[in-house]
């Protein structure tokens, strides 16, 4: 360890933490950037041994966290969140207040098992489309869904990458493991009381404001035409009676039969062989219907491909070319040219038209194509479209949903009876689905958030710095004459409410692995239980409500929902002492100290 002239290592450090927290609150760079070059300053100061620093990779928690990321991804990708999100849009008219009570206990129930981000940007488009059949703005909304996911995290220690990381820190340091339902009483108690609290605040705190723009919708809306082959199995059933077309973003427009397109009375049409089923939908719902046996969807290709022609997806931008321009995509030279297949047409704030061969192109018209490379590259050099972009959308696996929900029980069962580390249980589970192919081993991998990884990793190089230079001793030794005459319950108060206002500023992943130590060594020296205040950490550093930078849900609603810093503010502050002074009280109740 390099000797500072004057100052002990163990100062050295906390100057270095004390910047880094800085840096954190001035956001100039992202956080795991800012985390980085922190633990860069401890290891190139002699504070890190280089044993030391390896030994960080060798932790289970961001393993854990990353192997939760790609079952989360999976549960999306197998449409397991999609339904479940029909499910409250179709009772929110008929019983809005039950729809509302629906959105938040699925939301909560998801967020205890998933990780709580990927539930939010699902969920998003849902509570827009849901506060729009309720006819309210979608800021009434927006904050309770990312309040109500924190709370559902907070019940199991999968809920949260929080949650795992301090558990995974307090094992560290010498703690038993936490097991996965050991901290759900009073994460529940805490939900409950949050959760009500967030319904009767929400009336009178949260903004009633439009956001201005299309919220969430993240998907293009495609005009397309879904032909029924002779092997479709809907063939014979009404129209209202083929759960395929029913989906939500799904809206049937007409049903060509012959030359003649009928509009009205759609829900009773019995579908026929040959019939096209003129509809607008989401990218990720058409590839759905293509891969669907009985099925076509789109126009047909006027020029086959060879056999092993290699074919993907793309979305391409209509070129201003006078040869383009004004053509009806039934005449347009694609196919004949380039071999492509066009799956869906889209105009901004139009329909593009009556179906999809008569859709007359303008510049700047949306297409989806299916085709060759060399096909798009022909397009792309003839100057007939402008841009070729990977699809917005990918098709649903409803098939192997059933797969990747009992991969998750699997994953918390096998876990509440200590069958094995929840760390392996995870890879395990990762390895089922990717071999039954609920995801495909590319998209698993972009599931997995590198940047909070990468912020794990380095703050826990941090917190061994400030291990080994001794500053967590010398923070101990500083406030344990302010607590050693507290009863343990204000302690435990203190210490909460300590690690939420450092949550609020700072990210929470850097709060728990520096703050965790302290807390331990502080309780051990005041001779008390140290578990109940790692709890407490775990629900100080994860329950954060009063800032949009506090917990990445907050920051993703309040972009999606055109919010200001004081709207948090307002709701935060009250949720942060209701969610606080409940969690203390639980945790008195259920670890003794």
């Amino acid at each position: 360890m390099i000797e500072f002239i004057g100052l002990s290592p163990a100062i050295v450090a906390l100057v270095l933490l004390g910047l880094l927290f800085a840096a954190f609150t001035i956001e100039k760079y992202p956080p795991d950037v800012t985390a980085v070059i922190g633990a860069a300053l401890f290891i190139v100061l002699g504070l890190v041994p280089a044993d030391d620093v390896m030994s960080v990779f060798s932790s289970s928690a961001p393993i854990t966290i990353g192997a939760m990321f790609v079952v989360s991804g999976a549960l999306l990708r197998t449409g397991v969140l999609d339904a479940l999100a029909d499910f409250i849009v179709g009772r929110a008219k008929s019983h809005p207040v039950l729809a509302i009570i629906i959105f938040i206990v699925i939301a909560a129930s998801a967020s205890a098992f998933m990780n709580s981000t990927p539930v939010v940007l699902v969920l998003i488009p849902v509570v827009v489309r849901l506060a729009a059949s309720l006819s309210v703005a979608p800021t009434r909304l927006l904050i309770p869904l990312s309040y109500t996911a924190i709370l559902g995290g907070t019940c199991t220690l999968i809920g949260t990458s929080t949650n795992l990381l301090v558990a995974g820190v307090a094992q560290q340091n010498g703690l038993e493991p936490f097991s996965i339902f050991e901290i759900a009483p009073v994460g529940i108690i805490a939900a409950i009381v949050g959760g009500i609290s967030v319904f009767i605040l929400g009336r009178f705190l949260l903004p009633h404001r439009e956001t201005g723009k299309d919220v969430g919708d993240e998907e293009t809306p495609f005009l397309s035409e879904i032909t029924i082959l002779s092997d479709y199995a809907g063939i014979g059933k009404k129209l209202s009676e083929v759960n395929d077309f029913q989906r939500s973003g799904i809206r049937v427009t007409g049903i060509r039969r012959g030359s003649e397109i009928e509009r009205s009375e759609l829900p009773e049409r019995v579908l026929k062989q040959g019939d096209a089923v003129i509809l607008i939908a989401p990218t990720s719902e058409l590839l759905t219907f293509e891969e669907q046996a009985g099925l076509q969807v789109g126009l047909r290709r006027s020029v086959l491909l060879e056999p092993d022609a290699e074919v993907r997806v793309a979305e391409v931008i209509v070129s201003p070319s006078r040869r383009s321009s004004g053509t009806t995509i039934a005449n347009l030279a694609l196919g004949r040219r380039a071999g492509m297949r066009v799956l869906g047409a889209y105009r901004a704030s139009h329909v593009a038209g009556p179906d999809l061969p008569n859709v007359q192109l303008r510049p700047a018209d949306k297409l989806l194509l299916e085709g060759t490379s060399e096909g798009f590259s022909d397009l792309s050099r003839v100057g007939d479209v402008v841009s070729v972009t990977e699809p917005g959308g990918r098709a649903f696996r409803r098939r192997q949903a059933p797969i990747a929900v009992l991969t998750l029980i699997g994953i918390v069962t096998l876990a509440a009876f200590n069958v094995l580390p929840i760390g392996i249980l995870a890879l395990l589970g990762v390895a089922v689905i990717l071999a039954l192919r609920c995801i495909d081993s590319d998209e698993a991998w972009q599931t997995i958030d590198g940047s909070i990884l990468v912020l794990i990793f380095a703050m826990l190089i941090v917190g061994s710095g400030l291990e080994n230079s001794g500053a967590v001793e010398l923070v101990v030794s500083m406030l344990k004459p302010w607590l050693e005459n507290l009863s343990p319950m204000l302690m435990l108060l203190a210490v909460y409410f300590v690690g939420s206002i450092l949550t609020e500023t700072v990210t929470n992943n850097a709060v728990a692995v520096v703050y965790t130590p302290v807390v331990i060594a502080l309780a051990t020296q005041l001779g008390l239980d140290p578990r109940p205040f790692v709890v407490a950490v775990m629900f100080s550093a994860s329950a954060s409500f009063a800032t949009p930078i506090g917990y990445q849900t907050n920051t993703l609603v309040y972009g999606a929902g055109n919010y200001r810093f004081s709207d948090f503010l307002k709701m935060g502050i009250p949720m942060n002492l209701i969610v606080g002074l409940t969690s203390v009280f639980a945790i008195g109740l259920f670890f003794p100290m």
